[in-house]
């Protein structure tokens, strides 16, 4: 998608790639778009915006070449939940609409933000007297300082492979 902004005298571009449970049509894909799709002129005004499940892909387009200079945004589709979120706070009805919208159709695509843990119950306390895989740490307080021998610094110390000293 090309989407063409336009802020009084100032215009700028969104190429966007949306990607839903499918792959990159190759690993080149998204430089191809980039540098064919646009011209150099219009690449100085751009952003290309890719936008997926997991964006572990475009990542490593970045890694191979980056040809588009911090241009490349990369978000998820739970980023686009997110800020969605916030814009349905919006005081601006239609703009609180249109994202209320938007969230009920990624809801029913399974991209639900994090409600918590309410749906758990606490687990059964054990008695103190049951033996428990950890009982906690209180720190290193209680212990005793530890004897360290001398060490003579013009003599070699290493430890044999068998776990013994030799001096």
């Amino acid at each position: 998608m090309l989407v063409d902004l336009y802020w009084e005298d100032e215009r700028k571009l969104l190429l966007i790639e949306f990607k839903w449970r499918a792959p990159l049509s190759g690993d080149d894909q998204l430089h191809k778009q980039w540098q064919d799709y646009l011209s150099h002129d219009e690449r100085e005004r751009a952003l290309h915006l890719f936008i997926a499940p997991d964006t572990a892909e475009g990542s490593k387009a970045i890694m191979r070449d980056d040809v588009w200079n911090g241009r490349l945004l990369l978000r998820s589709w739970f980023d686009v939940l997110n800020t969605l979120h916030h814009l349905n706070e919006s005081k601006i009805p239609h703009l609180q609409r249109w994202s209320e919208e938007v969230i009920g159709c990624l809801e029913r695509l399974g991209i639900r933000p994090f409600r918590g843990f309410k749906h758990l119950s606490a687990p059964e306390v054990t008695s103190q007297r049951a033996i428990v895989f950890w009982r906690g740490f209180e720190g290193f307080a209680h212990m005793a300082k530890p004897e360290i021998p001398p060490l003579n610094v013009s003599q070699q110390a290493f430890f044999t492979a068998a776990g013994g000293h030799c001096g």
